[in-house]
């Protein structure tokens, strides 16, 4: 019988292609990985062993019988150990950790063992087959123990691809069926067509298979620090919960980042980003490390390991007080550190991920700990989130959110002549939520555009009302959250609810913050320039707390400017300050503007800030927010007429 070795000699390329790939990849040296290195490896060996083999079984005549004999005991020996392999590495992408697999690797070693006894003592009993010169090669009866060593280890990994699918991703359980199906079919075909080698082809082609949809660096490697990506973590997260594994996440943020780009330049920052990524793959197994965000990092440590969280952090801490050093720049790096114990604190993935943005929320707001555990305190917060979440679309859906108003007092006219609309929310069980609570939420979540609608159509609503003309009011002030300002159709959006109740621009003032007009100047110009032009006034709310204040007040068209309450309660602490508060309203009047001071609670307050021409007073000394009505009625008594 002739063999014929053209399939395997290209079998041998595509491997020897994929190993210098591979090999040139710099791969991180996780335990999947180490299992497909070996893969590749035997695998050619494999191969190579066959071509020879054969070769040499093409021309018994002239090569000497102990190197046709060594070459094809080899390649029997060789066999079953690309099969094992691939169930050990599909093992290795379910408990990614050799210390989780020790028994199940000692199962399934041994028909691998089994094969290589066989092969071993085949010289001497010729089991798996014979030559000599007269007869040829004669298959022997142990030769079906290769065979079946094959069928054993497929079907565990299609089992184990088939037990664990819900935590594995789509593409690698694809690339597993598929790695078998070639193989089952190579097999098969194989044993039909004897003289044609295959066995190697069906080899390269499963090792091509799975080096595009698993092993490609790009698919799981973070290329900037070179630790593993977002997509990685959340594999693995869904993998450690649906396996039934318990640990934590230590999750590392830089606080300030944008400051080191900004002052060092992108370039330095992303070298001291990878600094910190070399760092963390120090203190830890490099299987674990992820970089999650831009400046955000995260640990997966298994509770087998034994390891407390603490143990990781002090060294964190300790690193993080010593100052970096990138191209000869010497700075510091502060850092916001978060713990999540999954399953105790977190059942799912999106649980964890949830925690760990909330957990690390919480300790850059916190002045006094910058490492928070999400403890029981934690996941109510979230809970309460939650809830707040559920309550703001319930809210939108049944007309739940309410409008109140308060007044705002004109200083040069001597009486009430606009209000500021206030959004409120109330829960049957949380009771009422303050805005500075349901605002950011509703941000997050992207309600806060619907929301912000609806309030403006109230608003429109109330003006439209026969009642509202004989309150006498100039305008009604609106403010805009971050969010609806980033969008370029805010202005078509306000525009149409005008039309539809047939309302004035000129009865509409709209508040923006400070930290909105820094945020988005170049969209917030263009809405602003265009309202204007048909009559709405914008005010810049919340001056004198961002650092730029007076730089946004003369970029943008304002025409009032809304000194914060903070300002205007610190006039009481020493003579500074009311002296800057004077100087700051004094200069928006010479710029021909207006000043609105909010957080006004006391007569002696509002007499200082009459006495400083300040034009407009608003605060809890005239009157706190209240429902429609309730303003409706305060404005036709209207007790602070002059």
């Amino acid at each position: 019988m002739v063999w014929h070795i053209e399939y395997e000699i290209f079998s041998a390329i595509i491997v020897i292609f994929l190993m210098v790939y591979f090999f040139r990849s710099k791969f991180i040296p996780t335990l999947q990985n180490k299992i497909y290195c070996a893969l590749l490896i035997f695998s050619f060996l494999f191969i190579l062993s066959n071509i020879l083999g054969s070769f040499c079984l093409n021309n018994i005549d002239k090569i000497p019988i102990f190197i046709t004999f060594l070459l094809n005991q080899i390649y029997l020996l060789l066999l079953p150990i690309p099969a094992a392999l691939v169930s050990f590495y599909v093992m290795a992408i379910i408990y990614q950790d050799i210390r989780y697999m020790k028994k199940r690797l000692l199962f399934l070693s041994i028909p691998l063992i089994i094969c290589i006894i066989l092969s071993i003592t085949n010289p001497f009993t010729h089991i798996l087959f014979g030559l000599s010169k007269e007869t040829g090669y004669i298959r022997g009866c142990g030769y079906v123990a290769t065979f079946a060593s094959f069928f054993f280890y497929a079907i565990y990994s299609a089992f184990l691809s088939f037990k664990y699918r819900k935590a594995m991703h789509e593409s690698k359980i694809w690339a597993i069926r598929g790695f078998l199906i070639v193989s089952i079919v190579a097999i098969i075909l194989q044993a039909i067509f004897l003289q044609y080698l295959l066995t190697g082809t069906a080899c390269a082609c499963s090792l091509l298979l799975t080096y595009l949809s698993m092993q490609n660096r790009g698919l799981i490697i973070d290329d900037l620090t070179g630790v593993l990506n977002r997509q990685s973590f959340i594999q693995e997260l869904d993998l450690n919960i649906n396996t039934e594994q318990s640990g934590f996440i230590i999750t590392i943020a830089l606080d300030d980042f944008k400051f080191m780009n900004e002052t060092f330049g992108t370039k330095n920052g992303d070298i001291a980003l990878k600094e910190v990524g070399k760092y963390l793959i120090q203190i830890h197994d490099v299987n674990h490390v992820y970089r999650i965000g831009g400046d955000i990092f995260s640990i997966v440590v298994n509770s087998q390991l034994g390891i407390e969280p603490d143990d990781i952090i002090r060294k964190i801490e300790e690193r993080f007080k010593k100052p970096w050093l990138v191209e000869e720049i010497s700075f510091n790096l502060a850092t916001s550190i978060a713990v999540v114990y999954y399953p105790e604190n977190a059942e799912t993935t999106e649980d964890v991920i949830v925690a760990i943005d909330f957990s690390i929320h919480e300790a850059k707001r916190s002045e006094s700990r910058r490492v928070v555990y999400a403890d029981a305190s934690i996941s109510e917060k979230i809970k309460k989130k939650h809830v707040i979440k559920n309550c703001l679309k319930e809210a939108l859906k049944n007309d739940g959110f309410e409008v109140y108003y308060q007044p705002i007092f004109s200083n040069s006219r001597g009486r009430f002549t606009s209000a500021e609309a206030l959004l409120r929310l109330e829960h049957k069980e949380l009771g009422f939520i303050p805005p500075d609570e349901f605002i950011p939420i509703a941000e997050q979540t992207g309600l806060i555009n619907s929301i912000g609608l609806v309030v403006f159509e109230k608003v429109c609503r109330f003006i439209a009302s026969d009642e509202f003309e004989n309150l006498k009011l100039d305008n009604i002030a609106v403010n805009l959250s971050v969010v609806q300002c980033m969008q370029k159709n805010l202005a078509d959006d306000l525009l149409y609810l005008m039309n539809k109740y047939n309302v004035s621009p000129t009865k509409f003032k709209l508040e923006i913050t400070e930290t909105v007009a820094m945020g988005s100047f170049n969209i917030i110009k263009e809405t602003m320039e265009r309202l204007i032009d048909l009559g709405v006034k914008f005010a810049l709310d919340d001056f004198g707390i961002a650092y730029s204040g007076v730089t946004n007040m003369l970029s943008l068209p304002f025409s009032v400017i809304k000194l914060d309450k903070s300002l205007i309660w610190s006039m009481n602490e020493d003579s500074r300050h009311k002296l800057t508060v004077e100087t700051i309203i004094a200069l928006i009047n010479k710029l021909n503007m207006k000043a609105v001071a909010e957080g006004v609670e006391t007569i002696k307050c509002a007499e200082d800030l009459i006495a400083m021409e300040c034009e407009y007073l608003q605060g809890y000394y005239f009157s706190k927010p209240v429902p429609e009505d309730v303003f409706k009625n305060l404005l036709k008594e209207n007790t602070f007429t002059s």
